[in-house]
């Protein structure tokens, strides 16, 4: 299906969100479900590129100087169109992190984002096209908070 950006004159995006966290010992584990229904008000059709369902859930554990974690991502399906007639799947993609604090000032970050390098898209070009999300992503960051 063809693409163009358009305005939206009204728009309404009802729905809930819930967040739940909990930690036990070193462990943290920390989950969000959104729940939401994106309309457009005068044709009642769904918002472009905008998901109903979205989903995340992250473990990190902290030992000493080190922590890490795993994080899930995922999200329904969303029409790339205002007609509701080029639809996108949903997606999911697993995520992990560590770092390293050196002292109060220093940490080393790195992380890996979409491990299993899952193929997926947000939005479609005018001719129909993917607009693919990066592959598997590898991330590295020296951090220095001046106090």
């Amino acid at each position: 299906g063809v693409s163009t950006m358009e305005n939206v004159n009204t728009a309404k995006i009802d729905g809930f969100e819930l967040s739940v966290s909990a930690q036990w010992q070193k462990w943290i584990l920390s989950s969000k479900l959104s729940l939401i229904d994106p309309r457009n008000e005068e044709t009642g059709n769904q918002l472009a590129r905008r998901s109903r369902r979205l989903f995340n859930l992250e473990l990190d554990r902290v030992l000493d100087k080190w922590s890490y974690g795993a994080s899930i991502v995922a999200a329904s399906s969303q029409y790339n169109d205002s007609n509701e007639m080029d639809l996108i799947p949903g997606y999911g993609i697993f995520n992990i992190r560590a770092a390293y604090q050196f002292n109060t000032r220093w940490n080393l970050r790195a992380k890996i984002d979409n491990l299993f390098d899952k193929e997926y898209a947000l939005t479609r070009d005018f001719y129909g096209r993917d607009y693919k999300q990066p592959g598997r992503f590898f991330f590295t960051s020296l951090h220095y908070t001046y106090q």
